[in-house]
């Protein structure tokens, strides 16, 4: 399925800010973490769509998908839009367990840019 056509049938959001998201906060045993989330679109204070951006050589695992999750549960939102950009991909793990996660690949990316998929 393509990028594009995961969304074909679907309303997206109406987002009014894009940013970067940090914020420290008590996880579980009462501690100071600190949460650094690559991309966040609001629509006015709302977060409605988190973005995890991953442009290195290697494929984005299953470390950086759990760490990922476990940023989130931190937001100040329910049920965001979650998408994953990558570089190099994703590995098979990834692919079985980012449940409703939208995985999008650079040459995902290109394909949209290039109109080639619209």
């Amino acid at each position: 399925m393509t990028y594009f056509n995961q969304f074909k049938h679907r309303q997206l959001p109406v987002l009014t800010e894009i940013g970067e998201y940090q914020a420290s906060v008590l996880d579980e045993n009462k501690k100071n973490k600190q949460i650094e989330i690559d991309l966040v679109g609001k629509n006015d204070k709302n977060i409605l769509l988190v973005g995890e951006c991953k442009f290195k050589n290697s494929v984005f695992n299953k470390t950086e998908l759990e760490n990922l999750m476990d940023k989130v549960k931190y937001l100040p939102v329910t049920d965001p839009d979650i998408y994953i950009f990558s570089l190099s991909g994703f590995t098979d793990y990834v692919k079985k367990n980012a449940g409703k996660c939208r995985l999008i690949s650079i040459k995902e990316m290109y394909r949209v840019n290039q109109g080639t998929v619209l």
